[in-house]
């Protein structure tokens, strides 16, 4: 794993994923999971 930001293509036409891919993301990097995980398998913090 690099500290690169990574990305996935979502169809454009899919409204429906896109909005679920965003709710889940703002989730899990404002109550901690991300930064929880990032700590366990990569030694630092999510947003460093």
């Amino acid at each position: 794993m690099t500290l690169e930001q990574k990305a996935y293509l979502i169809p454009q036409s899919d409204q429906g994923l896109q909005q679920w891919v965003d709710q889940w993301l703002n989730t899990v990097q404002n109550d901690g999971t991300y930064a929880r995980i990032s700590w366990k398998w990569m030694g630092q913090g999510a947003n460093e």
